[in-house]
């Protein structure tokens, strides 16, 4: 590494409008008919978004007829 690259940072954590550079923010996000938790929005150091989504469970139950 030259002088210049030692002076700019280069190899080393940066902070980009207050975050460190690697680092990742969750940020829960409210499903609409209950108010539970449907997904996570993730902001990364760079300014990517990400959107995960949970989906929900559905159980179904059989229920059979009578059988002679």
């Amino acid at each position: 590494m030259n002088e210049f690259q030692a002076k700019i940072g280069v190899g080393q954590r940066q902070v980009r409008y207050g975050r460190y550079a690697g680092t990742n923010r969750d940020i829960p996000v409210r499903r609409e008919d209950n108010g539970a938790i449907g997904g996570f929005h993730t902001e990364h150091w760079s300014g990517r978004v990400d959107a995960t989504i949970i989906a929900p469970t559905i159980r179904k139950t059989l229920s059979m007829g009578d059988v002679d």
